[in-house]
């Protein structure tokens, strides 16, 4: 009995956090227009590019060459074993130039706590996964100890391990988010920034 109680406080304050997120994006989207909307993505995007290569200049190339990247803000809560979140970016198909919008919501399961907003760097590995993503949007992985520090206080780069044909590396400001976390991300097109 004792443990179910615990079990509901704990659901309740994860739908808290993700009726939040919910809400935030709402009220971002609803303040600005579709164009003010992709340049805010544009400049997040560039913005995280420019970090990660001044971390690891080898992922220029890595970027450049692969069929296409993806660039994501995602904003997470973890409590306990469980993880949410949610956030805004683009994907660029590097064989027509082709930018799309999108946004994603994301869950887990593993030890961890706290608020995390980090960035997300997705390397298609094959121009298959490009267009499977695409298509269907779900990637599914789990987080690497692995890490690269840039400057003495800057952010970290880790990199994230799917069977998607897809490399995701996240960047964060203070340190690589590291939860033993299984979790599964769901992308979908922005019909507003998408016309």
């Amino acid at each position: 009995m004792h443990i179910a109680k615990k079990l509901s406080h704990l659901f309740m304050i994860v739908s808290c956090c993700c009726i939040g997120f919910t809400l935030t994006g709402c009220a971002v989207q609803g303040t600005t227009t579709a164009s003010e909307r992709k340049a805010a993505i544009q400049t997040m995007r560039s913005d995280t590019l420019t970090k990660i290569f001044a971390a690891n200049p080898a992922m220029r190339q890595k970027v450049s060459s692969a069929p296409g990247y993806g660039v994501f803000s995602n904003a997470n809560a973890t409590l306990f074993f469980v993880r949410a979140g949610g956030g805004i970016g683009m994907i660029k198909d590097n064989s027509n130039g082709k930018v799309t919008y999108m946004r994603m919501a994301e869950a887990g399961v593993g030890p961890g706590f706290g608020l995390s907003d980090h960035r997300i760097l997705m390397i298609f590995q094959n121009a298959a996964a490009l267009k499977q993503f695409m298509d269907y949007g779900w990637v599914f992985g789990a987080d690497a100890n692995a890490g690269a520090k840039h400057g003495k206080d800057g952010g970290t780069i880790g990199k994230e391990v799917t069977a998607t044909g897809i490399d995701v590396y996240q960047l964060t400001e203070k340190g690589i988010v590291i939860n033993a976390a299984i979790k599964g991300s769901k992308f979908w097109r922005d019909a507003a920034l998408n016309n």
